[in-house]
């Protein structure tokens, strides 16, 4: 019996490890986070990427109300509102990155 307050501790922390080893971790997003790329597939359209702005020429007669643009981002990065959403550009619309 006088191994039996060992044993516990053991156990304990061989518990306590495992705990802590199964935690999922989440990989930290990039703070170089970018978007590499803006483009809409109808009509076929891709943007000028400037700094913080990105510009896109579309054909005269466009209804930029319903457009759903291709966005690509750097590694581990995610952007708000999601790539491929449908949404209306007759203002200037801010993604977050």
């Amino acid at each position: 019996m006088k191994y039996f307050p060992q044993l516990r501790l053991v156990a304990a922390l061989l518990l306590l490890i495992g705990m802590l080893y199964s935690c999922k971790k989440e990989p930290p997003l990039s703070s170089e986070a970018s978007i590499l790329s803006f483009s809409f597939a109808n009509p076929s359209a891709t943007g000028t990427i400037s700094g913080t702005s990105i510009a896109v020429d579309v054909p005269f007669g466009t209804d930029v109300t319903k457009l759903s643009p291709t966005i690509t981002v750097s590694d581990r990065a995610t952007i708000s509102p999601a790539s491929g959403l449908t949404r209306d550009f007759t203002n200037p619309v801010t993604y977050i990155v």
